[in-house]
């Protein structure tokens, strides 16, 4: 199964590579941190009270999808530039200690 998705060139595949998909996996790690906090101290008692247990399943949906909002928000403005920011300043310690230790 997962030989044919790399090697074979199907709408499956190419829905899986999408920048979209591409962007939830990298905004996964902010999900997965703010999804119990999100559920436990705002979604169950302030938003939970209004859905009846006929609607339960929208509540979950509509939860899911704020969560996955706010982890794409925060990987793209809070996130990704603070590991470049780390990133930058590293390669120039790094760069910098080759330069007065004389390694290359």
């Amino acid at each position: 199964l997962y030989y044919g998705l790399i090697t074979e060139n199907s709408l499956f595949r190419r829905g899986l590579s999408g920048n979209a998909i591409r962007l939830f996996g990298r905004s996964s790690y902010v999900f997965y941190l703010l999804h119990i906090p999100l559920i436990a101290y705002l979604a169950t008692p302030f938003i939970r009270p209004y859905f009846s247990d006929a609607y339960y399943n929208l509540y979950v949906i509509m939860v899911f999808i704020t969560t996955l909002a706010l982890s794409v928000i925060l990987f793209i403005f809070y996130e990704y530039p603070v590991n470049v920011f780390i990133r930058r300043k590293l390669s120039f310690l790094a760069a910098k200690k080759q330069e007065t230790t004389g390694l290359q």
